[in-house]
């Protein structure tokens, strides 16, 4: 079943003036001073006769300069970048860092145009305290002319610039605060490893196929404890089950939770329906009551009127704009949920990755249906498309945007690809469990009729052996009572079938499955 930014980074001179953000070196006196200093066009000239040491500088065409060597440059280190997109809640994949004598042309530690920062030569060191408060100074000045905070209060030399001590102080004090930001993958968990939520790491487990033969998973190191065992539990053959419920809170999330019977799930919740009555913290609290309990809350719809918009552009279902809208408001939906004290890791597109990749690729006018299937398949596995078109380009931007996003705010998305790329499955679930005429392939037996194509824990049962557990996430819909039901004859029919095949189940949420997956908390 087909169910389911950069961010505000600017490119240079999107800000609409030019501007470009000068870190000074320390003069005579005491302090430092910076100014943002607008690109003049290439054939001015800038002269800086003296730099802080108060040696002769050459003369230079430094706004020529910028506009040839801002066409180089390089990314901000993995670990770095990810700590400072942390510590700014921004989005830092466009910025790229230079290093030569543009800024010492003008006796400047660094400046910043655009995405684009200038160091002096020795002075880029981000690994570094000292270093890092520079470049988290530099990187303010990357989010004040991204928001339009730039304008010209001046000229220097003929040259206009902006020495608004306001933004300067601003991003003096950002640097420091910055610098200090711990790296999010070490915080609080000193079992994670570097890396452990780039979303680019090709080193995640495959997960079970869609025809139920699965790949073997190895015991991650460490434990993690199941929240319920059922079935044969003696046994030594092992299903894992991750139940997770979509579309709630609503009227039915308590029918749902009784069904469970005390196995822990992943509530996959939808912006608008805790919005929905204008009493949001009564359902926050509700949701927070269940992380509290060992459920976990995950993320699926983001906006907080409209139900089920997809994130990526469709002219086949409603959709955001733009990836880019849509992901503003998932930082926003972070910030609410993370404010009370709800962690979500993980989180799952309403129509599901390959699906809106598809649409996507199709309101870009790409016509053939199958073409669409291969190339959105490419995309989710990070595979090349350089020669499927201007339409796969700007959907594979998009997709590159929201990994890079997520990876910022700390989150996963279970799907996307399979074996030896960033994620886990194609789809990021395996089965699905309804009562409300939507795909129903848990097992064979539902609704009153017994499918021979359905049963994919059954065809799990019967394949898995000892020492090689075998996963199954399955997606419920937390939406009306007739599905409510279905997840508890689920339940019943898969803990007999475990049974009477000697099969012990262990069921865990999205975050514990990661973490046996791949032996590194999420």
């Amino acid at each position: 079943m087909d169910y389911k930014d950069r961010g505000n980074v600017q490119q240079p001179g999107v800000a609409g003036s030019g501007e470009s953000t000068t870190h000074r070196a320390p003069a005579a006196g005491p302090g430092k001073r910076t100014l943002t200093m607008g690109v003049a066009p290439a054939s001015a000239p800038i002269q800086r006769k003296q730099d802080n040491a108060g040696s002769m500088v050459a003369e230079h065409e430094l706004p020529e300069e910028i506009q040839e060597t801002a066409k180089s440059g390089q990314p901000l280190p993995d670990d770095v970048r990810r700590k400072m997109e942390h510590a700014f809640s921004a989005d830092f994949s466009a910025v790229r860092i230079h290093e030569g004598l543009q800024a010492q042309a003008v006796g400047a530690l660094a400046f910043t145009r655009g995405a684009d920062i200038f160091f002096a030569p020795g002075q880029y060191r981000p690994t570094t305290t000292r270093g890092q408060e520079l470049l988290g100074h530099e990187l303010a000045h990357v989010k004040q002319q991204a928001g339009g905070a730039v304008s010209q209060t001046g000229k220097a030399g003929g040259t206009p610039i902006n020495d608004n001590p306001s933004l300067e102080r601003a991003a003096d004090e950002q640097g420091i605060k910055a610098a200090k930001t711990p790296d999010p993958l070490a915080a609080g968990a000193s079992d994670r490893e570097a890396g452990a939520r780039d979303a680019g790491t090709p080193d995640r487990a495959a997960m079970v196929a869609a025809t139920g033969s699965t790949e073997e998973q190895k015991p991650a190191a460490g434990t993690v404890t199941p929240g319920k065992v059922a079935g044969a539990a003696a046994s030594k053959k092992i299903v894992r089950i991750a139940w997770t419920m979509d579309d709630g809170p609503t009227k039915v999330t308590g029918d749902m939770t009784k069904k469970l019977n005390g196995i822990p799930a992943t509530w996959y919740v939808m912006r608008n329906q805790i919005e929905a009555g204008g009493k949001p913290a009564a359902k926050l609290a509700t949701l927070k009551a269940a992380q509290d309990g060992g459920s976990e809350i995950a993320i699926h719809g983001l906006h907080k009127t409209e139900s089920h918009l997809a994130w990526f552009p469709s002219k086949a279902k409603p959709s955001y704009p733009s990836i880019e809208t849509a992901l503003a408001d998932l930082e926003a939906f972070c910030v609410q949920l993370r404010g009370v004290k709800i962690n979500p890791k993980f989180v799952r597109l309403p129509y599901g990755e390959l699906t809106e990749m598809t649409h996507m690729l199709d309101k870009l006018g790409m016509n053939d249906a199958k073409l669409r299937d291969t190339v959105a398949r490419k995309i989710l596995k990070g595979e090349s498309v350089a020669t499927d078109g201007a339409s796969a380009k700007a959907a594979q931007d998009a997709w590159n945007k929201f990994v890079a996003k997520i990876a910022a705010l700390g989150l996963h998305n279970w799907g996307g690809a399979g074996a030896s790329s960033p994620e886990i499955s194609v789809q990021s679930w395996e089965a699905e469990s309804s009562g409300t005429g939507l795909t129903d392939d848990v097992t064979s037996s539902h609704g009153g009729k017994v499918d021979a194509k359905a049963g994919k824990f059954e065809r799990l049962a019967d394949n898995v052996k000892e020492g090689a557990p075998r996963s199954l996430v399955i997606l419920a819909h937390d939406t009306a009572a007739k599905n409510a039901d279905e997840v508890g004859n689920d339940i019943a029919r898969i803990e007999s079938y475990a049974t009477s095949k000697q099969v012990r189940l262990e069921y865990y949420t999205m975050s514990q499955l990661f973490e046996l997956a791949r032996g590194k908390k999420p």
